[in-house]
């Protein structure tokens, strides 16, 4: 029993060890960290394993025992315990402070600086789980994410604040979507048929006002066990799959300013069409279409780089209709009954060659075409040409932004 157990510890010990190795060779970050100084390599592994299993019986070094008799530290030690982001992210944080020891053992500001890398490394995983939840409807999505992509995230989210504005704004706009869902599917149950059954939530209103009397209550009590009470029919339709949803958007110099909240507003799209399993398509566009910056969700799904060539995507410069029309074209090629959400801020030209193009292949394909028209320009021009529906707003927060929602 003895050696069966020591056998156990030392495969937790082998496993340990590959996970670390392996990170140790993929990231960047920890190869540049331990070539710093002969003695990082085996303090910043020592460290690692420490967090990722929590244990802390290893060879006690002097920037290990600071960090080990801090107050904060036998909690984080628990957060830290196999979850490989919390352990990689602070084994670099900590391992950057190892190196300041090491090269100023007299410095006594040390104590703070691992303080204050705690609570740094506790509010990157939680942006990184914002971000996540901000796309996914799952619970638990960091723990779904490979550890490469979380990493790639929080790089991400450390060199680029607007991504946390980003996801704040997309979580504000999921709420309203779940929202405006919900509205539109009592909308439709309200027209629905009436049948007979005993659910109580569905029973139409004149069943409870005949139920009054002690006579009519038996007589009710009696028809709705047998099922002879009359409801509306709430039949589930079945779930048809949905067309692509094909954005256009604008990416000028004058929608920068919006450009967070605009990204924010395209996450919760992008979330819906993964609960819808519908393909998502990112066709920014100013003077010009950035064709490497196209992205094409399939069924909403993503990998992490292409999201976030998503959203740091910006272009700048002018305004041009024709191009982004034109790639929208080609993708309802290949898809039927999806819509077309093209957004922006301004009026330009569309040659009638290309608005004749845009509605014989809406008609085709079954496309639906929905514009938004940003700021305070009310006038549509050519829009209204190819547009099922032109949609005037202020900004993405705006009142009415609701309605792209039942797309």
């Amino acid at each position: 029993m003895h050696n069966e157990l020591n056998s156990q510890l030392m495969d937790i010990d082998r496993f340990t060890m590959q996970a670390y190795n392996d990170l140790l060779t993929h990231h960047e970050g920890l190869q540049q960290l331990v070539e710093k100084q002969e003695q990082l390599p085996q303090l910043v592994r020592d460290v690692w394993c420490m967090l990722y299993t929590g244990k802390t019986e290893f060879k006690t070094t002097s920037p290990l025992q600071i960090l080990s008799e801090l107050q904060e530290f036998p909690l984080f030690l628990q957060q830290a315990m196999g979850d490989k982001l919390i352990t990689t992210l602070a084994t670099l944080r900590f391992g950057y402070l190892f190196l300041r020891q090491l090269e100023q053992p007299e410095d006594e500001s040390l104590e703070d600086a691992f303080k204050k890398e705690i609570q740094h490394v506790l509010e990157q995983v939680e942006y990184v789980e914002d971000l996540l939840s901000s796309l996914q409807q799952r619970k638990q999505e960091r723990q779904q994410t490979p550890i490469y992509d979380q990493l790639a995230l929080a790089d991400a989210l450390e060199k680029q604040s607007e991504l946390q504005q980003m996801a704040e704004w997309a979580k504000k706009f999921k709420i309203s979507a779940k929202q405006k869902r919900v509205q539109t599917k009592t909308a439709s149950i309200l027209k629905g048929t009436v049948t007979t059954g005993q659910k109580a939530e569905r029973l139409l209103p004149i069943e409870y006002l005949k139920s009054e009397t002690h006579e009519a209550e038996l007589d009710f009590l009696v028809r709705f066990s047998e099922g002879r009470t009359r409801m509306y029919d709430y039949k589930e339709r079945t779930k048809k799959e949905k067309g692509a949803l094909i954005i256009c958007y604008d990416e000028s110099s004058s929608m920068q300013d919006l450009d967070v909240q605009g990204k924010g507003f395209l996450m919760a799209l992008l979330s819906m069409a993964k609960q819808d399993r519908r393909d998502f398509v990112f066709i920014p566009f100013s003077g010009d279409v950035d064709y490497q910056q196209i992205q094409h969700f399939k069924k909403g799904k993503y990998k992490i780089p292409q999201f976030l060539q998503f959203a740091q995507s910006y272009i700048g410069g002018g305004t041009n209709f024709e191009k982004p029309l034109q790639q929208a074209i080609q993708f309802m090629k290949h898809s039927t009954k999806g819509e077309v959400l093209f957004i922006t801020d301004g009026v330009c030209h569309i040659p009638e060659t290309v608005i004749e193009q845009v509605n014989a292949e809406k008609t085709k394909k079954q496309f639906y075409l929905m514009s938004l028209l940003i700021g305070h320009n009310k006038h549509p021009g050519q829009l209204a040409e190819i547009s099922d529906e032109v949609l005037h707003l202020i900004h993405f927060q705006d009142i009415h932004h609701t309605r792209v929602f039942e797309l």
